[in-house]
């Protein structure tokens, strides 16, 4: 039941709930879900995560932009529609060069 609540957390906070017996996960969840919506609000335009990329985001991009890390999300948002792929693509390109330029595998968008 919690594995499809759980897409949106960042990989820290996973663990973290992954750390917690299996009776506990639930609550531990909500609390982490209330406390990453108090944190949104300020975050992205007074909207959640997920409300920010419904209504900030082309539709064909929503499910490529789930998985950005939050400034990057904040970034792509901020440009008009018509931009967006290009954008999304420059932020996958971005994440395929390591830190001393090497170029790496792209784990951000597998298949480009």
């Amino acid at each position: 039941k919690l594995q499809g609540q759980v897409r949106c957390l960042k990989d820290q906070d996973l663990f973290a709930l992954g750390l917690y017996h299996f009776s506990d996960q639930a609550d531990k969840l909500s609390a982490m879900q209330l406390e990453a919506r108090e944190q949104d609000a300020v975050r992205f335009q007074g909207l959640a995560r997920l409300d920010f990329i419904r209504e900030r985001i082309h539709r064909d991009l929503q499910t490529r932009a789930e998985v950005l890390a939050d400034g990057d999300l904040e970034a792509l948002g901020a440009c008009p529609v018509s931009i967006q792929p290009v954008k999304l693509n420059a932020l996958a390109e971005q994440k395929t060069v390591d830190s001393d330029g090497n170029s790496a595998s792209n784990k951000l968008f597998p298949g480009r």
